[in-house]
């Protein structure tokens, strides 16, 4: 069938009415606040008033230009307030109308369709081609957590959880972050500790990774805690023993390898592996324990000691 106008809309829309008990008065209340005439339809004993001149509206007050007498029957129609609501075309509700505030709940809910899609929050492109999605874990795992983001960026990091959902940036765990090699640059001839007589590779290219080593009359100070690999190579000119020594109280040191040279023009290595918790009580150092003397050098390497961190702790 044909009509006239717009579209009719797909779902019903009442206007909400006001039936008014009447008296010999021009004054009476309205149950909403109106601004103009025109914002109701009055009718008295059916009959539609002129909102010019029959009556006049401030706000719940309607005030009529005669009274009126109890035999009269009365009553309004408000047109700006629909009982029940049309279908939302598409694209009408916009950044504007949307105010979502979050108490005890949320403030906004993305909800599943009760069947085989979990709920997802759909980030598109600005042409609206393609988008990323944040989606739910399956209904399967029962998961239910809050992420929270950091107070402020860093560069170069990833983002992690402390198990309770806190998140955090910190340095991505797939890379050695620690790597650093010192030489002792002039020959040891007495046993006892290497306390002098260290730097680190400096020739030829040498180089170093992060932030590295420090070292205080031979006692080695770890730049961050971690797992860390410690390697000493040592070239003797004849027999000789070596150690690398450990401490985590930064005090009492403990032998953690040895390594042998048992003739002339001899090299040994040693390795370990130490899991540095504190940097302040986690340290290392090295001991010429017997042996006529280790080789240094300070334009290339003979005796090494070498710090490769692998990973956190």
């Amino acid at each position: 069938m044909a009509y006239v106008g717009n579209t009719p809309a797909d779902k019903t829309l009442k206007l909400e009415k006001q039936q008014f008990s009447v008296s010999a008065t021009t004054s009476y209340t309205l149950s909403h606040s109106v601004s103009d005439p025109q914002d109701i339809a009055l009718f008295i004993n059916n009959v539609r008033q002129n909102p010019n001149s029959s009556y006049t509206v401030s706000g719940t007050a309607l005030t009529l230009s005669s009274a009126t007498s109890a035999s009269d029957t009365m009553y309004c129609v408000f047109l700006g307030r629909a009982i029940g609501t049309t279908g939302i075309g598409a694209g009408e509700v916009t950044k504007d109308k949307l105010d979502l505030i979050s108490d005890a709940t949320a403030g906004l809910t993305v909800k599943g369709d009760g069947g085989s899609n979990d709920g997802y929050l759909q980030l598109n492109c600005r042409v609206n081609s393609h988008g990323i999605k944040l989606k739910s874990p399956p209904h399967a795992s029962g998961a239910t957590y809050t992420l929270t983001f950091p107070n402020s960026i860093s560069a170069d990091k990833f983002l992690k959880t402390d198990g309770s959902g806190n998140l955090s940036f910190a340095d991505a765990g797939g890379g050695i972050t620690e790597a650093d090699q010192w030489r002792l640059t002039s020959n040891k001839t007495s046993s006892g500790d290497i306390t002098a007589n260290l730097e680190r590779v400096d020739t030829t290219g040498g180089g170093y990774l992060g932030t590295g080593m420090s070292q205080s009359s031979g006692i080695f100070t770890f730049p961050s805690t971690g797992i860390y690999l410690i390697n000493f190579v040592m070239i003797s000119d004849g027999i000789c023993r070596t150690q690398i020594l450990t401490t985590t109280d930064n005090s009492s040191y403990s032998i953690a390898t040895r390594a042998y040279a048992d003739s002339s023009i001899q090299s040994g290595i040693s390795q370990f592996m130490f899991d540095v918790t504190n940097t302040s009580t986690h340290k290392v150092k090295f001991k010429l324990d017997q042996g006529s003397a280790l080789y240094g050098n300070t334009d290339y390497n003979f005796t090494t000691f070498t710090f490769i961190r692998l990973g956190d702790t």
